[in-house]
């Protein structure tokens, strides 16, 4: 029961962002609306993962199938709160760079059934950078409280969770098979960072309260014509 105690407190925790996104539906920005789309993305996988697992299913190939596709939404959410053009282009460059790295590792040296070696920290990499980059210049020409902006909370929450995965990833990799049971410890701490990290986010979505959309489509528009954030 109290080695089930993390995983209970991730799984409530990773609610937090979709109630906080329901009270605050008429005031999400686009970026907040990729955020929801993500975290409910997670929970589905979360799930599934629980449904497999029942059934003694191996579920580790949904984690490195859904890579791509959780990099790719919070590399488009960052680069919707990027000030000038050159760094919100080179975000979404990334997005497709990343699925031709992700591709190959996978095919040629990780596999799709085995804890990423590679891929994994590299996708960590790429999220802590990015989080860090919108976290810092951001936050340099901000005009008021940093505290009452919704990147503030999602950009540390990112590098929560992806700085932990890229000490922990690799070291579940190599735990999971001769040390299964220090590899569960590890994930159940893992769980728990993974929970306060959702706990920031949500006080991300809740910022919307500050900063109202108004007028016009809130979703953003096909990334040709565009202008101006649980682990995989």
């Amino acid at each position: 029961m109290v080695g089930a105690l993390p995983t209970y407190f991730a799984d409530a925790a990773e609610v937090t962002p979709l109630l906080a996104a329901i009270r605050m539906r008429r005031s999400l920005t686009p970026a907040l609306r990729v955020m929801v789309v993500l975290c409910t993305l997670g929970i589905a996988q979360e799930l599934a993962n629980g449904w497999l697992g029942s059934r003694h299913m191996h579920n580790v190939w949904l984690n490195n199938v859904l890579m791509p596709v959780y990099t790719g939404l919070y590399l488009w959410a960052f680069s919707l709160w990027q000030g000038g053009p050159v760094s919100r282009l080179a975000m979404r460059i990334a997005i497709p760079l990343f699925i031709l790295v992700w591709f190959i590792l996978t095919a040629f040296v990780d596999g799709i059934t085995h804890f990423s070696r590679f891929a994994g920290p590299i996708q960590s990499l790429l999220m802590v950078s990015v989080a860090a980059y919108t976290l810092i210049s951001v936050s340099a020409r901000s005009a008021d409280a940093v505290w009452r902006h919704d990147w503030f909370w999602i950009s540390a929450g990112v590098l929560l969770t992806f700085g932990t995965s890229t000490v922990f990833q690799p070291i579940v990799g190599r735990l999971a098979t001769a040390h299964p049971a220090t590899a569960m410890s590890v994930i159940g701490t893992w769980d728990v960072i993974d929970g306060v990290a959702s706990l920031l986010i949500m006080g991300g979505i809740l910022c919307a309260r500050w900063h109202p959309i108004s007028g016009g489509s809130s979703w953003p528009r096909p990334s040709w014509r565009a202008s101006s954030p649980s682990r995989s």
